[in-house]
């Protein structure tokens, strides 16, 4: 629930433009990924527990990243939460589940491409994220775009922040590791 507050309080500071703040909120409102486990291994976090929160937010996100979209957005731009929930679900959840099932019932067949997916995942998280990039070029490198860049690190360096020192809470009380993860996802 912080990543989406702090990017609504983000967004009002810096009075960002209704073309991009439906995209930001968007980013705010989606949960950790894969990544956040490569930086909590680099970050000396605990990294099992970034997988287990990666897991939970991607089950998670068929129900919860609809419903935040449309009370965070859906006042700029029309959301249609069941068809979000849908393509959430055939685009994160179906491969999740068809990959626990190739892993518990077809291990034969995860022992010949396990070696190969490393660089398969490589490849489809920057045409995932580089696709949307290219295709918007030259509204991202416009001085409108350009804009975009001083919210979006200050989201981050935001999320980061936040996310630690909650986590240092006294009531909450955690360790080092368990900090530097949640600050991470």
């Amino acid at each position: 629930m912080l990543k989406p507050l702090i990017g609504m309080l983000i967004a009002r500071v810096f009075k960002m433009p209704s073309a991009f703040f439906a995209g930001f909120m968007l980013t705010c409102c989606v949960s950790g990924a894969q990544l956040s486990s490569y930086a909590s291994f680099l970050g000396k976090g605990d990294v099992a527990m970034s997988i287990l929160l990666t897991s939970y937010s991607t089950i998670s996100s068929v129900i919860v990243t609809p419903v935040l979209t449309g009370l965070l957005i859906g006042s700029v731009v029309p959301v249609n939460v069941i068809a979000m929930a849908k393509s959430i679900l055939q685009v994160v959840l179906v491969p999740v589940i068809l990959g626990l099932l190739l892993n518990t019932y077809a291990k034969p067949v995860v022992n010949v491409i396990q070696p190969v997916m490393p660089f398969v995942a490589m490849i489809c998280t920057s045409l995932c994220i580089g696709s949307p990039l290219a295709i918007n070029r030259s509204m991202l490198l416009s001085s409108q775009g350009l804009m975009l860049l001083l919210p979006i690190v200050t989201f981050h360096i935001a999320s980061f922040v936040v996310g630690y020192w909650v986590s240092k809470l006294p009531e909450l009380r955690q360790e080092e590791p368990v900090c530097r993860t949640i600050s991470l996802c």
